[in-house]
């Protein structure tokens, strides 16, 4: 039997990044990542338990909530860290030894570790049941920071070194969910307006502005957990596609997420590449777009840097303004005036006037 004394607490979250530097928190990003951290407890409790693993559809149990119910307490000043409690400390412990509360923290900080540093093979290791693999990426995805956010979390438990885990994280995720779902075939993102949804079939049809045509695409059932609410807004699907003999996909099947379009703006602080960082001061902001031709890609311009970037994912799109502030760097703020023209020196004295290169990483 669990000590009546109350519940356990062994574990603090911690919201950093320049979103909190007026020591406050958003509501939208504090109850995103208590819930999915909360969502993503419960599934990795159930992943040990083999009766669980079998069913099509997770819902947890009522002692599984009881036992693993994450509190948050008051919170603490600065970074807006919160103490957090498991279970309440008055209900029998779970049938298997390993799922004591106790341990169940220190499981998941590990879990985050293994993200966080892009070690796939401690996270198979950790969650060795397929089906539960899968949920719980899908679970992280809906709540790690997405690119361009201005925050990140940490989280600690058991004395442990703090684990950090920012955008990176998330890309991390979408790379193994990608390759565990869908392996080496090919994988295409389409954007559409949503027309309907099966839940009997698992089918949802959007519209593919493209071509004009409606497109049928299958999904598995467990991402039915983090799908979007809106029946008419656009959205993208990835998965693996057919192609119709002009090239245009036809059909998406074995879809590995579904999620609304994301136009929110983007804010980049430091680019990194090729192990070298560079940090804009202040921040870049740029608001993304989708093309008007297509609608299918991802857009941002910042002419005032020369930059021009686009990309058929957020994440993509982040990327490539990396890449390209990075080129833009090379050639124009490291290259001697007289060798530039007119227009070209006034682009070189706004990118040194806003970026700098700090650190220089070994590679």
């Amino acid at each position: 039997m669990a000590d009546a004394t109350g519940p356990l607490h062994d574990a603090d979250l911690r919201i950093t990044g320049a979103e909190t530097h007026d020591n406050s928190v958003s509501f939208e990003v504090l109850a995103r990542v208590l819930d999915g951290m909360q969502q993503t407890v419960y599934l990795l409790a159930a992943a040990q338990d083999p009766r669980l693993a079998a069913k099509r559809r997770f819902q947890p149990s009522q002692q599984l909530r009881d036992t693993y119910r994450l509190s948050a307490l008051v919170p603490q000043a600065g970074s807006f860290a919160v103490p957090i409690v498991i279970g309440t400390g008055q209900m029998d412990l779970p049938v298997l030894p390993s799922l004591h509360p106790e341990q169940m923290l220190a499981t998941f900080q590990e879990l985050l570790a293994a993200v966080s540093v892009d070690v796939w093979d401690r996270f198979y290791q950790l969650v060795p049941d397929g089906s539960f693999r899968t949920r719980l990426m899908r679970q992280m995805l809906a709540y790690f920071p997405k690119a361009g956010e201005r925050w990140g979390f940490g989280f600690r438990a058991g004395g442990r070194d703090e684990v950090s885990l920012d955008a990176r994280a998330a890309r991390h995720v979408s790379t193994w969910l990608q390759a565990a779902t869908v392996g080496d075939e090919a994988v295409m993102s389409i954007i559409g307006e949503l027309q309907e949804i099966d839940f009997a079939a698992n089918t949802l049809r959007v519209l593919y502005r493209p071509t004009g045509r409606e497109i049928d695409c299958v999904y598995d059932p467990d991402i039915e957990g983090v799908m979007i609410e809106n029946r008419r807004d656009n959205v993208q699907v990835t998965g693996r596609f057919v192609l119709d003999s002009q090239g245009n996909p036809e059909k998406l099947s074995e879809v590995t997420r579904i999620e609304a379009v994301d136009l929110s703006p983007m804010t980049i602080e430091t680019v990194e590449a090729g192990g070298r960082m560079l940090r804009l001061t202040p921040p870049l902001t740029v608001l993304p777009s989708l093309d008007e031709d297509s609608g299918q890609l991802f857009v941002a311009m910042a002419p005032e840097l020369g930059l021009d970037a686009f990309a058929y994912t957020r994440d993509e799109l982040l990327d490539e303004i990396d890449a390209q502030l990075m080129l833009l760097w090379d050639e124009f703020a490291q290259e001697e005036p007289e060798r530039l023209t007119s227009a070209a020196q006034a682009l070189r004295l706004t990118l040194l006037h806003r970026i700098e290169e700090p650190i220089h990483h070994a590679t």
